[in-house]
């Protein structure tokens, strides 16, 4: 396969992918608007724009300069592993710290043990990103798609599961996004 077929064929992949991930959100979104209160959608959408900030800091460049640097080897792989993981380790835990400030400043209690949970996503989201910079630097984007997807249905599924079954209200949506970062990890 040509470079510019190849690059065709990755597009169409994560396009795919981004469509199939919006499509899935959007209806399990759609589930828990119809079973949650307003509050707690409020409460999600406070930690989210944290959870946002720290993400971009998370990758720091790294992926991209494993992504285009051509002679990449075992040593760049392990920097950027330990990097990423230092880095999710201090975000992770500066927000697990400054929960309580924030919950005290948005006057939500419900926000400091959501925060505090959510903190964890950095860890298990520096643990795998090397390996999705790997698959996207051979641009293997086909697995790229079937992993996230898959993931995506997995944890969406436990977490209306979780919802409807054990009643965990905005906890299913919680644990369902550390589900989904841990199975994309993986």
């Amino acid at each position: 396969m040509t470079k510019n077929a190849s690059a065709v064929n990755a597009g169409i992949w994560q396009l795919l992918n981004v469509l199939l991930f919006a499509l899935i959100q959007l209806i399990y979104y759609g589930y828990f608007a119809r079973i949650l209160p307003k509050s707690d959608f409020g409460v999600i959408a406070i930690a989210n724009v944290f959870i946002a900030l720290a993400t971009l800091l998370t990758d720091s460049g790294l992926g991209s300069s494993l992504i285009y640097k051509q002679d990449t080897n075992g040593g760049h792989y392990a920097i950027a592993f330990i990097s990423n993981l230092v880095i999710g380790l201090f975000l992770g835990s500066l927000l697990f710290f400054l929960a309580r400030p924030v919950s005290l400043f948005y006057k939500s209690e419900l926000l400091e043990p959501v925060l505090k949970i959510l903190a964890f996503n950095f860890v298990i989201q520096a643990v795998g990103s090397v390996s999705n910079y790997l698959l996207q630097k051979k641009m293997k984007f086909k697995a790229l798609f079937y992993i996230e997807v898959l993931a995506n249905l997995i944890s969406s599924a436990a977490g209306i599961f979780a919802a409807f079954f054990w009643h965990l209200g905005i906890w299913a949506l919680i644990y369902s996004a550390l589900f989904l970062t841990l199975l994309k990890s993986i």
